[in-house]
């Protein structure tokens, strides 16, 4: 698939890049929103392109949704609050504008055909594993996107794809490098560490007054979030079909000028000769292939045989050796223009040369299966099913006209609306800036709308919400709860724990630099790690991908100095949660073998990413240094 393709190609900085950018695409965050125009105020301006509040809004809350996606309910305190979110998606939106304007200036151009490859390998858009452009419409449809938006901002990705690339392939690598590569990767180490628990430092004393002082200095950590329920109405295709009064008259009608529609599934026995024709062939070769075409199907009119001709004149790989056979064939399982042929001939016709993308095909026709007429009473149930569902979509489109007609013309109120479609209001829970327990409450653009300034502040109705399933909603705050402080009292035993923690993290901290220091002065690691209650721990000699020790502990033993006479080298490490390691690296063994032709491939591979990445940072740095870049942060907050 085509992410995959990416992720691939473009490792470390390069893929983020890409791969961070065609995820808003999917997203259909759309290029026409990306760029602000007209009076729309921007956050920030990159070489005079505008990148718009709205832009930034709806980045920042698709990067929400993301991390929600990926943490599920392990979400930490404080990570999906705005807050802590603005800047690296405002940085990311700046850097990806400045790459799209160098790929640019650089030539860096897509074709139609590679971008219509690379949209026919989305999986949102396919059906069965194959391309569906009515799938592909109707969820830009849904989305209230336009197609020229979607395909221009993919666009934009498949250039910064050719971007990354052409430092990957271009990176030199001398074989001196390749080498020294190799023997560093196949090194190993000796060591020996102990482990400083910041929870073994149990004499420490946060009293009352560090707590007050703390909460007085930093009681923006210890806010309420900004809270909201929501009152809306909702139209939903569902029920409208489950309300729609049937009678038999209606239902009969119905299928007699839909009669076409009730017949059972039908599929087709072909063959085929295919003639292949190259992209971008001349006149005269179009015509050698159409003139051999031609001939072949008078042949096959004279008498010939279909399959024989098949086996010795297709180009199909597939299906040449069994005589053209295609096998069973469904509509929509053919391109456009050989499904119309296949369903239009009778069992046993030959078709005229019929010209697709591939060439020119010769088509027989071998078995019609299926496609008889369903009476009205074999087809009743279906019948009525597409009858609701027809009058349900015709009622959807009147009533949202209501909705949006009424919901603007009664800003401050649901009643008239809901009188007038004969809806009831409904409200949901307390919902964040993040979401809420209700499934509406993880919808990004009922977020947006929920905490814009027309809805929360000036108490207007919000605009017709189109929701993935379909189902239209206008909503308007029900109750408001803003940011407080929390009391004291709530807060006080996480605040001590938190000053305890940063206490007894700091002791392990000096413990570690002590044992250390008394190392390097000629000191016993046996005689200080008896005297600070830690055991020594001593692996057998590890290689870069040791895995059965900590992963921090493995990468400051590659970090730290080689031993000399004889002396071994020292670390204090701080690990995850506070503890500390004391490292000794005691000896180090150089690769036990020299590096075949494989190995020299596989380390050029890695050093090609190394160094293109390395280079499309500088360029970054380059591009950022001489770029014209403003930030407008009094816009950061704005809705």
């Amino acid at each position: 698939m085509f992410l995959e393709r990416i992720r691939e190609k473009s490792k470390g900085l390069v893929g983020a890049l890409i791969v961070g950018l065609i995820a808003i695409t999917f997203a259909l965050f759309g290029i026409d929103q990306y760029l602000g125009g007209g009076s729309a105020p921007p956050v920030a301006k990159v070489n005079g392109a505008k990148i718009s509040v709205q832009a930034f809004q709806q980045a920042l809350q698709q990067r929400q949704q993301q991390l929600r996606d990926m943490l599920g309910g392990n979400i930490p305190a404080g990570m999906l609050e705005p807050a802590t979110l603005r800047e690296p998606v405002l940085q990311g939106m700046i850097r990806n504008e400045l790459l799209n304007q160098t790929t640019s200036d650089l030539g860096f151009e897509i074709s139609d055909q590679q971008l219509a490859d690379a949209i026919q390998e989305i999986p949102a858009f396919q059906e069965n594993g194959k391309f569906s452009a009515e799938k592909y419409e109707r969820l830009l449809s849904q989305q209230r996107r336009s197609k020229a938006a979607f395909e221009a901002q993919l666009r934009n990705g498949l250039r910064l794809e050719q971007l990354g690339e052409s430092f990957q392939k271009t990176a030199f690598l001398p074989k001196a490098s390749l080498l020294d590569f190799a023997n560093l990767r196949d090194q190993k180490r000796k060591l020996r560490y102990l482990l400083l628990e910041k929870s073994s430092f149990n004499d420490v004393v946060v009293e009352d007054s560090e707590i007050k002082a703390y909460y007085d200095n930093n009681t923006a950590q210890y806010m309420t979030p900004e809270q909201v329920k929501l009152e809306y109405l909702v139209l939903d295709e569902k029920i409208l079909a489950d309300q729609v009064a049937v009678n038999e008259e209606a239902l009969r009608r119905f299928y007699e000028d839909e009669i076409d529609r009730f017949r059972s599934p039908e599929s087709r026995k072909a063959r085929h000769i295919l003639l292949k024709m190259a992209e971008g062939a001349s006149d005269v070769q179009i015509k050698e292939v159409e003139d051999k075409a031609r001939a072949l199907y008078e042949r096959i009119k004279a008498g010939e045989d279909f399959i024989d001709l098949a086996k010795q004149y297709s180009e199909d790989d597939l299906s040449k050796t069994k005589g053209g056979d295609l096998g069973e064939i469904l509509p929509g399982d053919m391109s456009p223009e050989l499904d119309k042929v296949i369903f239009s001939l009778q069992p046993g016709k030959v078709s005229m040369p019929v010209k697709t993308t591939q060439g020119l095909h010769i088509v027989r026709v071998d078995e019609v299966t299926g496609g008889e007429q369903k009476t009205f009473e074999q087809a009743r149930a279906e019948i009525e099913k597409e009858y609701r569902q027809r009058e349900a979509e015709t009622q959807l489109v009147e009533k949202s006209e209501q909705l949006l007609t009424l919901t603007y013309e009664e800003p401050g109120t649901l009643a008239p609306a809901a009188d007038a479609l004969g809806i009831a209001t409904r409200t949901t829970d307390w919902i964040t800036h993040t979401g809420g327990a209700d499934d509406l409450a993880k919808n990004p653009e009922v977020l947006k709308a929920a905490f814009s300034d027309d809805v929360l502040n000036q108490g207007r109705n919000s605009d017709v919400i189109a929701l993935a399933d379909g189902r239209q909603i206008v909503l308007r705050i029900a109750e408001h709860k803003p940011a407080e402080p929390q009391p004291l009292e709530q807060v006080s035993e996480k605040i001590r724990q938190q000053l305890s923690d940063e206490k007894k993290r700091k002791l392990a901290s000096e413990k570690a630099t002590e044992i250390v220091n008394a190392l390097q002065q000629g000191g016993s690691l046996d005689e200080l790690a008896q005297q600070a209650g830690a055991e020594i721990k001593q692996p057998e000699a590890i290689t870069r991908q040791s895995r059965d020790l900590p992963a921090a502990i493995v990468r400051e033993a590659f970090r730290m100095a080689k031993p000399t006479s004889g002396k071994s080298s020292y670390s204090a490490l701080e690990l995850q949660a506070g503890d500390f390691a004391v490292i000794s690296l005691d000896a180090v063994q150089d690769a036990e073998k020299t590096p075949t032709a494989a190995d020299l491939e596989a380390a050029a591979s890695v050093l090609a990413d190394a160094y293109g990445q390395r280079e499309l940072d500088a360029v970054f740095k380059a591009m950022e240094a001489r770029a014209d870049i403003k930030i407008y942060r009094e816009n950061l907050e704005q809705k």
